[in-house]
């Protein structure tokens, strides 16, 4: 197994979270939402604050970014938004945002679920991976969206509904297979024209491909870069629906969504992204171009997910990055690779 490495810190004792459903969660803030008219000053600004944490702990995000917004106005009004108090603010409405996009990736996860539960038969998914270990992680999430969407699996793209090809974009041989394959894909389309076919991955980033997959692969409906692929549930959805061709290159600032279902082949070895993206630009690479700058993730969450695969007896875990040694820049925790 893959460890984190010599403990540099003592492990803070953990404590179970009670579980309080959404509906108390709401009435919670409710009761203190009341309590605002006879708040002034910074016993307003924590009410503010406290409303905000359980409308955000209640998915009703909308409503936390409105209370949190109302908070950072009064400590401006009053000289007291520092530079931390910025941060602060800005990482809870980010956090809010975050958790709006986690309950909009589920919606279309249910919507596209809907129209598959519409057919006689279970839609069949082709996914192939080319590439690095990266791609394969990735490529993994995909199909556990896919799954949690209502499809099974196909190795044939001639039976296949959906067929989705997550590519890569260091080799040229790599990309010459992939556009072989696209040609081929022409005679499956034709046999079944409501067939989806989708480029992802490195590859499909680069706007001279997306360009050339426009106008050379018009069969192609969907293609989506790497900063995208947590939007998959979305950009699939509007691919059947709008029955027009959906494009997503563009150069996001990409983000962590965590929650996403993962589909796992083998049950012994797992791949498990601690970090997204590279900030070196070295000149022979072109990963910062089409991963985008450097993401860590929260270490809680990888130890949760790590857990969770020993649990269910993986015996080899490896921990992902395109650039391991840079984890933990950005996070507000002072926390390295080495943790």
């Amino acid at each position: 197994m893959f460890f984190f490495g010599k403990k540099k810190k003592e492990k803070k004792q953990e404590q179970a979270v009670p579980v309080v459903n959404k509906e108390e969660l709401i009435a919670k803030a409710s009761e203190k939402v009341t309590e605002l008219e006879s708040k002034t000053g910074d016993e307003r600004v924590s009410l503010l604050n406290e409303i905000g944490s359980l409308y955000t702990q209640a998915e009703e995000t909308d409503l936390a970014i409105q209370y949190y917004e109302e908070s950072l106005e009064l400590c401006k009004q009053h000289g007291k938004a520092s530079t931390d108090l910025m941060k602060l603010y800005n990482k809870k409405r980010q956090e809010a945002a975050e958790a709006k996009d986690d309950e909009k990736v589920k919606e279309y996860m249910d919507k596209v679920r809907a129209l598959h539960e519409q057919r006689t038969t279970k839609p069949l998914a082709y996914v192939h991976t080319y590439g690095c270990q990266q791609n394969v992680a990735d490529g993994e999430r995909l199909m556990g969206m896919l799954r949690e969407m209502g499809c099974e699996f196909t190795d044939d793209t001639k039976r296949a509904d959906i067929v989705l090809m997550n590519t890569c974009a260091i080799r040229e041989n790599a990309e010459k297979t992939v556009y072989g394959m696209l040609g081929q894909l022409t005679h499956t389309k034709a046999a079944n024209p409501d067939q989806i076919i989708c480029l992802c991955g490195c590859m499909a980033q680069q706007p001279r491909v997306a360009e050339k997959v426009k106008t050379s692969y018009r069969h192609v409906d969907l293609v989506l870069g790497p900063q995208a692929e947590w939007r998959f549930p979305e950009l699939l959805y509007r691919a059947y629906t709008e029955r027009g061709r959906v494009f997503s290159i563009d150069d996001e600032p990409g983000r962590i969504a965590e929650d996403i279902p993962v589909y796992r082949v083998g049950g012994v070895s797992a791949w498990v992204s601690i970090m997204y993206g590279c900030n070196n630009f070295c000149s022979y690479c072109i990963v910062p171009y089409v991963r985008g700058r450097e993401r860590s993730r929260e270490p809680e969450q990888i130890v949760r997910e790590v857990r969770e695969l020993v649990a269910a007896g993986y015996k080899e875990i490896t921990l992902l990055g395109q650039n391991v040694n840079s984890y933990g820049k950005g996070l507000e925790e002072k926390v390295d690779f080495s943790d």
